[in-house]
């Protein structure tokens, strides 16, 4: 797969570590991202299950998947396993594997300059930015507010603090206390001043690591001479899914796994709330923020359902007394603690 580019393609289903007995967040497996195992329902309608198994079993395990639900299943028999140890082998004895292994530490090389060169520069920003954030909202509630359709079937809860993502307006007339914008538009520009004066506290403007000249944009300086905007930065890009999510914010970029709702969940975690409500995060349907007949937002799907997997393990392990639940979810259907609102149950009844 690493050798054909279609890893990218691909992850693998996550089973708990054995031997070490420690508990500890996978992030790949021979080069794969993982997601956890309790995810596999929120992939079974959208995702292709690839199953390595005895053929005398293959109509078994058909008839099991397709009673959960699964809908595009690929049953290859155990001599794959042969095949693969033949090809690699084959691979290995020519000189096509020794040109993309040298390409490959090129490549790591050159990212690996990239990443010295900008850490004093991520410490420095994310440090002014978040380090009077850490614990400061202990037994609190918080309410990340996504620009899904099913927001707009929240109640708000109160006294929470209620955090804005992107370009989101506030739903009947909630008020927010924060915003995270990783989207720098056209749009923003036009938008950024009437959803700026509907921001309470502070609004957080995320800037990418990436250095590569496509990647050379963000929000101009000219927005940070307000008081109550700060900038900070993420980690490399959505397509990294085994990328790393670091506890320490002030030090490293945060999370991003195609929407600053994962900036705004990992700064959430940070402060260390009693709870955080995802509303509005509609992963995979259509008419939401992630939508697979979007040609241009389609390709985050998978991203975004692999990330939310990736912050419940790392939110399990390092932030245990938090608990996240999701309001009216869809796509996140079962993998957090669900909610749903009156409103919602009488209009989807």
């Amino acid at each position: 797969l690493m050798y054909s580019g279609e890893i990218k393609n691909f992850c693998c289903v996550a089973i708990k570590e054995t031997g070490s007995g420690r508990n500890v967040e996978q992030r790949f497996t021979h080069f794969l991202p993982i997601i956890p195992f309790e995810m596999l329902a929120t992939f079974k309608e959208t995702a292709t299950f690839v199953v390595i198994a005895p053929l005398e079993r293959h109509e078994e395990l058909r008839q099991d998947m397709l009673e959960f639900g699964f809908k595009r299943m690929v049953f290859l028999d155990e001599s794959i396993q042969q095949m693969i140890k033949d090809k690699a082998v084959e691979l290995n004895d020519s000189n096509q594997v020794t040109g993309w292994f040298m390409d490959y530490v090129m490549n790591k090389l050159r990212e690996m300059e990239y990443r010295i060169a900008e850490q004093n520069e991520v410490s420095a920003v994310n440090t002014k930015t978040f380090k009077n954030y850490a614990h400061c909202f202990l037994e609190k509630k918080i309410v990340i507010l996504g620009k899904g359709a099913t927001a707009m079937n929240y109640e708000p809860i109160p006294d929470a603090v209620h955090i804005g993502v992107n370009l989101v307006e506030p739903y009947k007339n909630i008020s927010l206390d924060y915003l995270f914008s990783t989207d720098y538009t056209e749009e923003t520009t036009k938008n950024f001043a009437a959803i700026s004066s509907a921001v309470k506290k502070q609004i957080f403007l995320g800037w990418f690591l990436d250095r590569l000249p496509e990647h050379w944009r963000g929000f101009p300086e000219s927005y940070f001479l307000a008081e109550k905007v700060s900038h900070f930065y993420l980690n490399s890009c959505a397509e990294f899914l085994d990328q790393p999510i670091y506890r320490d914010i002030c030090h490293h970029g945060l999370a991003d796994f195609g929407s600053a709702v994962f900036a705004a969940l990992h700064f959430a975690l940070y402060t260390q709330p009693e709870k955080i409500y995802l509303v509005g995060c509609d992963v995979g349907e259509t008419n939401n923020f992630y939508t697979d007949s979007d040609e241009d937002s389609g390709s985050y799907v998978p991203a975004a359902k692999v990330g939310y997997g990736r912050m419940k393990m790392f939110a399990r392990l390092y932030y245990p007394e938090t608990e996240i639940v999701a309001v009216n979810p869809i796509g996140l259907k079962g993998l957090f603690e669900d909610l749903y609102t009156e409103d919602y149950k009488k209009n989807n009844a």
